[in-house]
């Protein structure tokens, strides 16, 4: 099929979803601005299980459609709104990182509505990085499907090097300064719509965060769920850390030390939490105290883990930060950890 024939199917596939929209509801395209790993997999299948709605999720990633350059990109995107003439909604979710040198003020002229989607749990977010590659030398995938054979993946335990959490703290806040900036050029339109969604009140309460988005944000009304439309994997990280770090107190000392040193995010007290609170976080104050703490013991500051040990746009299965004793054992044969992942000791 030529690029021309599959966006013509695209774009029939789009009017025919916007046709079985509830009728008369007045519905607009929508720009969902995600940060990795924030759980926005389960936030964009909530999203396409909907009646009313097509969300493709994902639409450039790292690898996905890589070669593409930024103005070619905004044009692909700013033509996907377009798309969305109908009586439901249509959209795309998309990571910032992913895209650089996009112009977000250009797209978000284009979209209805610019929704941003986060995860407020810093801690978490690091975790959940490690934990999958962790998944990955366990059961081959980044995930757990629920009733799978690997479904005991999720109960793998790891011991988290120090130096490697750090590297992923800082990247995550300097991701998180971006996706802010791309948040800001996107609605500045002014009198444009624009919703903050987070993966913690979603965890609460799931059903009145889809009302705040399909009602007040995209006009569609009540939303209303597809029959037989279920997620197949499983979360893939205990609420309570302590369950998946083996060197707990080590990892929270060193979130104590950032606190310490940045009050305004309290990422000890993230790591801790075993429910679904929601933090508020001075990036630019927690970037500078992260920094300051990793020359302070004496830590490299031009590497990233996936950097030293493996390729960050493509990881291989064995290269996690994690510990031979609970991982290896659940391993394919063919994995073998190398020692350099390893911490000292064995661990």
């Amino acid at each position: 099929i030529s690029p021309t024939n599959r966006g013509d199917a695209a774009a029939g596939q789009v009017r025919r979803h916007l046709k079985d929209a509830r009728g008369g509801e007045h519905g607009t395209s929508m720009l969902g601005l995600k940060l990795a790993s924030s759980g926005s997999t389960w936030w964009a299948y909530e999203l396409k299980a909907q009646r009313g709605i097509v969300v493709e999720e994902e639409l450039f990633t790292s690898k996905k459609r890589a070669h593409v350059s930024p103005k070619k990109r905004e044009d692909k995107m700013v033509e996907r709104l377009a798309r969305c003439d109908g009586g439901g909604a249509c959209g795309f979710t998309i990571s910032p990182k992913n895209s650089p040198g996009v112009d977000w003020r250009r797209v978000g002229r284009a979209a209805g509505c610019v929704v941003a989607w986060e995860r407020s749990n810093l801690a978490k977010t690091v975790v959940s990085i490690v934990r999958k590659r962790v998944l990955r030398v366990c059961g081959g995938k980044s995930n757990v499907r629920a009733g799978g054979k690997k479904a005991d993946c999720g109960n793998a335990t790891a011991v988290f090097r120090v130096d490697d959490v750090e590297a992923l703290l800082i990247k995550q806040l300097e991701w998180r300064v971006d996706f802010e900036a791309a948040v800001a050029a996107a609605r500045a339109r002014p009198g444009s719509c624009f919703l903050r969604m987070r993966y913690e009140d979603f965890q609460r309460n799931e059903t009145a965060e889809l009302r705040r988005l399909f009602r007040d944000a995209l006009g569609l009304g009540e939303p209303r769920r597809k029959d037989g439309k279920r997620l197949a994997t499983m979360k893939k990280t205990s609420d309570d850390l302590r369950d998946v770090i083996e060197n707990y107190a080590e990892i929270e000392a060193y979130a104590a030390a950032v606190e310490a040193a940045a009050p305004a995010c309290p990422l000890a007290a993230m790591l801790r939490s075993t429910g679904f609170e929601t933090f508020e976080c001075d990036v630019d104050a927690a970037l500078a105290a992260a920094r300051w703490e990793r020359a302070a013991a004496g830590r490299p500051d031009d590497a990233t883990p996936w950097q030293t040990h493996a390729n960050e746009t493509h990881p291989r299965e064995a290269d996690v930060f994690s510990s031979a004793r609970d991982v290896q054992s659940g391993a394919p044969a063919e994995v073998a950890l190398p020692g350099a992942l390893l911490a000292p000791d064995g661990r």
